[in-house]
């Protein structure tokens, strides 16, 4: 009996170790101006997943208040607090964001996640965010 899988090499070292990396990335160069309370990227789950990160990048920090990112499960945050760039830090800052607990990190089948804006910097430019899932396998 001969093993077959549809994985490439590199999938199959990553499943091996127990985590298949796959990166959801959200780039807001086309919004003109990202608002506040804004929902940037949505998904349902449909399998076994792990919040591993999320990471934030301000081309332009802005000229007032705060640029602040959280990621959700089910409308709950994931993070012990949002992702927040302020207006002071250099243009070009990235900052990153860890899940809260393992708990809130672990995600199942059905699972909404979103990563939305809290505050937005007058005048922030070149905003990006990357979350970072992980296929979890049994």
């Amino acid at each position: 009996m001969a093993l077959v899988t549809t994985q490439t090499p590199a999938e199959h070292a990553n499943s091996v170790q127990g985590l298949q990396y796959m990166d959801e990335q959200i780039k807001l160069h086309e919004k003109v101006a990202p608002s506040a309370s804004d929902i940037l990227f949505a998904m349902v789950a449909r399998g076994p997943l792990a919040f591993v990160e999320v990471v934030v990048r301000a081309g332009v920090a802005g000229t007032a208040s705060a640029t602040q990112i959280d990621v959700k499960k089910n409308s709950v945050s994931m993070l012990s607090a949002a992702v927040s760039i302020d207006n002071a830090d250099a243009d070009g800052t990235i900052k990153i964001g860890l899940p809260a607990s393992d708990a809130l990190a672990n995600i199942v089948a059905g699972d909404v996640i979103t990563v939305e804006t809290g505050t937005v910097a007058t005048a922030v430019a070149d905003l990006s965010v990357q979350a970072r899932l992980a296929k979890r396998f049994a």
